[in-house]
């Protein structure tokens, strides 16, 4: 049961820092010293703060741009294609959305 609740808690704690890859980042935590932690949820924030430093590219920034793409939904960015009229097609199209 131990077992389960530490890996619950790392899983937690990386995603809650943005990790992009949960078993990579994993993967470069030191596991055993986090068994013996007296204190959990401060060890583990060191830890994953000390990855982020060196690891940048594991976890998410705050300023990713948002990506616009037309999937399956026909969406793009915040309005549907359906919904938009006939000039914002238009604009669309001039700024390569489209």
């Amino acid at each position: 049961m131990d077992n389960i609740t530490l890996n619950n808690a790392i899983d937690l704690g990386l995603v809650n820092a943005g990790s992009r890859n949960l078993k990579a980042a994993k993967a470069l935590l030191d596991i055993d010293s986090l068994k013996d932690s007296k204190n959990l949820n401060d060890d583990l924030k060191a830890q994953i703060d000390g990855l982020k430093e060196s690891d940048s590219y594991l976890f998410k920034t705050e300023e990713e741009p948002k990506q616009r793409s037309m999937g399956k939904s026909g969406s793009i960015g915040e309005k549907e294609l359906k919904d938009m009229t006939y000039e914002e097609m238009l604009e669309a199209n001039k700024k390569g959305i489209l």
